[in-house]
């Protein structure tokens, strides 16, 4: 058997992180910007700073609204057990792969498989 965790790194461009707002990814979060503190949300999400949270009781639909861009993305998270979404903001300046300001334009929203531990994620059974 082998136990596992994982996530579909979806990456989205959009036209303004001030502008963005994500809905469907439930209100409990922990976020790993506090040391995986648990935390309580609202039913929306805007951005004013970095973000990186694992949403425990996401929906089976995530929403990102881009209004500059004229549209709404859907991520369908099923079968997984949570959602993360993250952005960098200031910590772009370090990132090598990321332009200093590409915070600007884009939002990760991934559907998951959570696991604080390997021993609590999914397992596969041989064969």
């Amino acid at each position: 058997a082998w136990n596992f965790s994982g996530a579909l790194h979806s990456y989205f461009n959009i036209a303004d992180i001030n502008q963005t707002k994500i809905t469907g990814m439930g209100v409990n979060y922990t976020d790993s910007l506090q040391n995986s503190k648990t935390c309580l949300g609202g039913t929306a999400l805007s951005f004013k700073a970095g973000v990186d949270r694992v949403y425990t009781q996401p929906e089976a639909c995530i929403n990102i609204s881009d209004p500059q861009n004229q549209r709404e993305i859907t991520v369908k998270n099923q079968g997984e057990n949570s959602a993360v979404i993250w952005n960098p903001w200031e910590l772009a300046i370090s990132m090598a792969d990321m332009d200093d300001d590409g915070y600007q334009n884009m939002v990760c929203v991934e559907s998951t498989i959570h696991a604080t531990h390997l021993e609590e994620g999914n397992t596969l059974q041989p064969g």
